[in-house]
């Protein structure tokens, strides 16, 4: 199975189409990140991430919606790239990392346990993503 294939099957209808243009352009796809990773490709997938977290913030200052949606987009297209490149399974670490945020809203009033400065926080009620993150990386890597 070719590794956009793989993407195709078990992840999300958008990581399929990511991994084949980075396929296509000579990216690496499913590296382990670890001590022996090319900084070289650390560095690319942080600096292409930047370039557009820098434009997605020229555009919200511009208060220009289109432009906003536009380079939102970009983000989240560079963003599945770096979860590709590292091998994230996109779709099941989202999924635990909203359900772990979904333990900040307390089911009997619908509204969050505590707001600071516009931020909902964590609270004894937290049950906290790491430990789905962890078990999922572990039961998912990919073999190329």
């Amino acid at each position: 199975m070719t590794m956009s294939g793989y993407y195709n099957s078990i992840n999300d209808p958008y990581s399929g189409p990511v991994c084949d243009f980075m396929v296509a352009t000579g990216q690496a796809v499913a590296v382990s990140l670890d001590r022996d990773t090319p900084p070289e490709l650390i560095e690319l997938r942080l600096r292409l991430l930047m370039e557009e977290i820098d434009e997605l913030w020229e555009a919200i200052n511009l208060r220009d919606a289109e432009m906003v949606a536009k380079e939102w987009a970009d983000a989240v297209y560079v963003l599945f790239g770096l979860a590709i490149a590292f091998r994230i399974p996109t779709l099941d670490i989202f999924t635990a990392v909203a359900q772990s945020n979904a333990t900040k809203i307390n089911p009997d009033t619908g509204k969050p346990y505590k707001v600071v400065n516009g931020k909902v926080v964590k609270t004894e009620e937290y049950t906290p993503a790491e430990p789905a993150v962890h078990e999922i990386m572990r039961s998912s890597q990919v073999s190329v």
